[in-house]
């Protein structure tokens, strides 16, 4: 189950008890968080609309009407219209303010790497001077090897300047995306039927490392620690 499917569900079923859909709240973080403020969302709802009246708000209304029913009919109905108003205001600002999030990290990855499928790969490993500038135009400084870089290219993640790496690896080719100004609590996997990888926090940002299945992504991931200065951090 993706995380498209899972909100779906966490949306029209709050309660599902399916396994596929608590496996994927326990290992996803993302959806897990996005689950409890549907819950939470779902039991302010549910407060708003269950508001007894107290027990005299009839006789009060009957007495009132009883006074002037026609002015009083009005005031009720004006009263009335307003406090519904405020009812679905408040309702409402409630909901946007759980909701109002960005798309998480690794599905903004995800979706990046899918809307750029062909790009153009060298032959040969890039010159260690070229990656060094390329990395201080992303105020990286570039203070070890890499390995075999055969692309290299500043781009833009969640609207924020980074950096985007292909690689040569033992199964493949691995893309590595460096994000000074997107930041990541703890590492979180990232896994689909075509894009196997981690992203992991960094000293000023996050890095994203994504290769073939079986590929010693964690050995990419020290390399680059190694080799790597986050300018500000």
């Amino acid at each position: 189950m993706n995380c498209i499917e899972f909100r779906h569900i966490c949306t029209s079923t709050p309660k599902c008890k399916d396994v596929a859909y608590l496996e994927h709240q326990k290992t996803c973080s993302s959806c897990a968080k996005f689950a409890k403020e549907t819950d939470l969302f779902n039991r302010y709802l549910h407060k708003a609309v269950n508001v007894s009246p107290s027990p005299d708000l009839v006789v009060r209304i009957l007495l009132r009407q009883s006074l002037s029913r026609d002015k009083r009919s009005r005031l009720n109905y004006y009263f009335s219209s307003a406090l519904a108003a405020s009812l679905l205001l408040v309702v409402s600002m409630i909901f946007i303010t759980l909701h109002k999030q960005e798309p998480a990290l690794e599905q903004v990855i995800t979706s990046y790497i899918k809307n750029n499928p062909q790009l153009p790969i060298t032959k040969q490993n890039i010159h260690h001077i070229e990656l060094k500038r390329l990395f201080a135009s992303v105020n990286l400084s570039l203070d070890g090897d890499l390995g075999i870089v055969k692309f290299a290219k500043p781009c833009y993640i969640n609207e924020q300047l980074s950096l985007h790496l292909i690689l040569a690896g033992d199964k493949g080719s691995v893309t590595v995306l460096l994000m000074p100004n997107s930041s990541v609590n703890n590492t979180i996997k990232v896994n689909n039927t075509s894009l196997n990888g981690i992203i992991v926090p960094c000293p000023k940002g996050s890095m994203a490392i994504l290769g073939a299945s079986g590929e010693a992504l964690d050995q990419i991931k020290q390399r680059f620690q190694n080799s790597i200065t986050w300018i500000g951090a």
